[in-house]
């Protein structure tokens, strides 16, 4: 998933998503050996044409009703995904693929996280291809959270509850700011526990 936001940044230079095959691939990674949770490959793959990879027979009971999950959700919007405006945008570390319908009402976002860095810097979600002349509500796809228990702070953890409503021109302008991440201490409920290789989808919608 990691090497494929690269190819994706190339490959939709000259393609449309419509005609780019992605892949939801086994973790380790057979070619590269990293390994990546489930929801992170999805969410990567999500833009493009979604396939799976998978042995079906390894698969979790859990695994396969979070696939059966996503199979759905990509369903729900795979119009936006294949036949909207895209484009993609690198900073600081966090990759961003942006899908929006013609029209501007439907707008998904990928933010996907490398590498952790300790005492992060503020993220804003700054979308560009919103419409200035709307008002947005801005949530995030729902997942199933890994079970963080790595002591300290983090003991207990809960995935964060990401929900706003903002102007299109601030949106697209001057931008929200999300959740804080979580990177060392002081974790609060609320916070993106976010480790190395991770990501969020949000759905951003037309109020």
């Amino acid at each position: 998933a990691v090497e494929r936001l690269k190819i994706m940044e190339g490959t939709t230079m000259a393609y449309p998503l419509s005609v780019c095959g992605t892949c939801v691939s086994p973790s380790p990674n057979y070619a590269t050996f990293r390994a990546i949770d489930l929801e992170t490959r999805f969410d990567v793959a999500f833009f493009g044409v979604l396939s799976y990879s998978l042995d079906l027979v390894k698969l979790s009971k859990a695994e396969k009703e979070a696939i059966k999950k996503q199979i759905e959700f990509y369903k729900q919007y795979r119009q936006v995904v294949q036949f909207g405006i895209f484009s993609c945008e690198e900073k600081n570390g966090i990759t961003y693929f942006t899908a929006a319908s013609p029209d501007r009402t439907t707008i998904l976002v990928l933010y996907m996280q490398t590498l952790l860095t300790s005492n992060c810097f503020d993220d804003i979600l700054r979308v560009p291809l919103a419409s200035e002349n709307y008002v947005y509500r801005v949530t995030r796809r729902d997942y199933n959270a890994p079970i963080w228990d790595i002591g300290g702070d983090v003991r207990g953890y809960k995935k964060e509850e990401e929900a706003y409503e903002v102007s299109g021109d601030t949106l697209k302008w001057a931008g929200i700011k999300l959740s804080t991440r979580y990177s060392g201490s002081g974790y609060q409920t609320g916070m993106r526990v976010m480790p190395d290789f991770s990501s969020r989808l949000y759905i951003i919608k037309k109020l």
